[in-house]
């Protein structure tokens, strides 16, 4: 049946359209596509997938997973995290796992500066980036690590050893007698030791570090300083390296009425800083890092790996802060912005 011109020009009128609106429908799907999965940080059209481990989800080491989580969050990350609470073998199974499921980055304190090694060696030879926090394996950089972000440990303690060596000073107390509560299993530890009692000796040199023993569980550490007051009830005070050894030390000279021993921490929590603003006669000073900076710090660098972005610096420093018992007005501050109990 031959058509008419006009119904000719009807149909090709509405083909053309009927293409147009396609056309149109397409390009907006596409625009629609890209802008509702892209992500922000890398401009990628998926989502990206970090590990995370954690030594523990308590006190500091709950400061840093809320930091990761945090920095996680905004950056609409999907996070793989998992707790080790310490373990070597819980650690490198996860680790294990991370790397067959081909995350594109990990973020971890590693239980052991040697015994984690080979772990992170496999992550790294597999493609992974991985990012340190609070410590790291040693020679890191040399096996390929991206970052390592922590506070200067050495500083940490030296600060306290300078507190120490004031507040002697101003008692007359030119020999002061110490007890030591280390956690010198890990390589932060024993740098903040060394940082305190370099620092002690340079404000007096006849400062005696009389007996130094493991303790840096909040319990455990508890019966470790009673152990070492009774053995010397001459000791002018305790130092504790870590939180849990800070809150043993603490109670051990509290649950002892007649020793005359203070107390320098390292770290704070909510008890800690309590224990500065009531028991302010026992707990003298301690320093607090900031775990929830450390903690998105990591997951930033970890982005960053990702993006291929050359480091600039490999140790990254988070600042630190000191608090003393006389300082109230400081110590009831940090209680406020911490109203949830993490650090």
């Amino acid at each position: 049946m031959q058509r008419s011109p006009m119904l000719l020009g009807f149909l090709v009128h509405r083909r053309v359209v009927v293409v147009g609106l396609l056309s149109l429908l397409l390009i907006l799907a596409a625009c629609g596509g890209s802008s509702g999965s892209s992500n922000p940080s890398t401009g990628s059209s998926t989502q990206l997938r970090i590990g995370a481990l954690y030594l523990d989800q308590q006190g500091f080491y709950g400061g840093i997973a809320k930091g990761i989580k945090d920095g996680a969050g905004s950056n609409h990350i999907n996070l793989i995290a998992a707790n080790s609470a310490s373990d070597a073998s819980k650690e490198a199974s996860f680790m294990s796992t991370l790397i067959t499921d081909h995350v594109q980055a990990i973020v971890m304190s590693p239980v052991s500066a040697t015994g984690s090694a080979v772990s992170v060696k496999s992550a790294v030879q597999a493609g992974i980036p991985v990012v340190c926090y609070n410590s790291c394996i040693d020679n890191a950089q040399t096996v390929g690590v991206y970052a390592n972000v922590t506070t200067d440990q050495t500083q940490f303690g030296a600060a306290t050893g300078t507190e120490a060596g004031t507040y002697f000073k101003s008692k007359g107390i030119m020999a002061p007698k110490l007890g030591l509560l280390n956690c010198d299993i890990y390589e932060a530890c024993a740098q903040r030791k060394a940082g305190f009692k370099q620092a002690l000796l340079a404000v007096l040199p006849n400062a005696q570090f009389v007996i130094d023993q493991q303790g840096f569980a909040s319990d455990k550490a508890a019966t470790v300083a009673t152990t070492e007051l009774t053995a010397h009830p001459d000791l002018n005070a305790l130092w504790a390296a870590n939180e849990g050894g800070t809150i043993g030390a603490v109670n051990a000279i509290k649950s002892r009425p007649s020793s005359h021993a203070v107390v320098f921490g390292s770290d704070i929590d909510t008890q800690i800083a309590q224990f500065l603003r009531d028991s302010s006669t026992i707990l003298i000073a301690t320093d607090a890092q900031d775990p929830q900076q450390m903690g998105k710090l990591a997951i930033q660098a970890a982005i960053d790996a990702i993006n291929h972005k050359t480091v600039k610096n490999f140790t990254v420093y988070v600042p630190f802060k000191i608090y003393t018992s006389s300082d109230t007005t400081a110590i009831n501050a940090w209680l406020q912005q911490h109203s949830d109990g993490l650090p």
